[in-house]
């Protein structure tokens, strides 16, 4: 099996091998989540970069952060890909597992249980956060 993919990843443009690459790598280093609260890794204010930060609640299952500096409140996700969003890390890793794997968006949609618009929306973010190197979580 792994020669078989070796093989096809071989029959690829460079940049359609980086991208699928890249998102394998997203995918691999998702983290196992048991639940919906993501607390992630912040080190910096995405508004003003200080590192002078406090956790400032829990909201829609996120943690939330406060910049002593500038006083902005943010969650974990702020200038990610997820941002914004209120799917579970299950869903978005379906669904990117579905767009490697080249699933439709009626029988990912039906998969997953959202509408197939959601999947096309997701798939347009992975991608374009794939393209433009930003972070997925």
């Amino acid at each position: 099996m792994i020669e078989m993919m070796k093989e096809l990843l071989l029959l690829l443009s460079k940049y359609s091998r980086d991208q699928i690459i890249t998102a394998l790598t997203l995918l691999k280093t998702m983290p196992d989540v048991k639940d919906d609260i993501t607390v992630g890794e912040i080190h910096k204010c995405p508004y003003c970069n200080s590192e002078n930060l406090v956790k400032n609640g829990v909201m829609t299952n996120k943690q939330r952060f406060l910049c002593k500096e500038c006083h902005k409140s943010f969650s974990a996700t702020r200038l990610t890909t997820r941002h914004g969003s209120h799917l579970t890390d299950a869903t978005w890793r379906m669904a990117i597992e579905d767009t490697l794997n080249g699933v439709s968006l009626k029988k990912s949609a039906a998969r997953i249980g959202v509408s197939a618009l959601t999947i096309f929306r997701l798939r347009r973010k992975i991608l374009d956060s794939i393209k433009q190197g930003r972070p997925f979580s």
